[in-house]
Formats: C-alpha cells, structure tokens, sequence
C-alpha cells in the first residue's frame, strides 16, 4: 500500500491530538508550542506532550501517523 504525506499535525498519548491539518512541519511545531505554555500557564504541574506528526493517506482515505517524521 502505497501512502503520501497529506498533512500535519499534534498529537500526544495524553492531550490527544489538536484538531488541525497543519500544511507544514513547522506550523505543526508552533502549534505544538503554542500547547505547552497555555499548558504551563495553568500552573499545578500541567504540561502538554503534544508532538508534531505526519499525517499520511493512502488512496482509499486511510489514515496513519507518524511520529518518526517531525523529530
């Protein structure tokens, strides 16, 4: 199966992913963050463990993360 990278976005075994279809790893990055200090901001320890992923598509519509590609 055959895939291309479509899109980016955030994502973390915690906090989950943040919704968007970021056009570029650096705008993933921002956004990710963005995520840590409104985070931070909260105080009592709150911390974000998003990350910037790939977000690849086969041409069924089928989707699959990446961590590998944003680090």
């Amino acid at each position: 199966m055959t895939y291309t990278l479509t899109h980016y976005t955030t994502h973390g075994p915690v906090r989950g992913s943040c919704g968007h279809a970021h056009k570029t790893l650096a705008a993933a990055r921002k956004c990710a963050a963005q995520d840590r200090r409104a985070c931070a901001r909260l105080g009592g320890g709150a911390y974000s463990d998003r990350q910037a992923v790939g977000i690849w598509t086969d041409k069924h519509g089928f989707e699959r993360r990446d961590n590998e590609v944003a680090r």
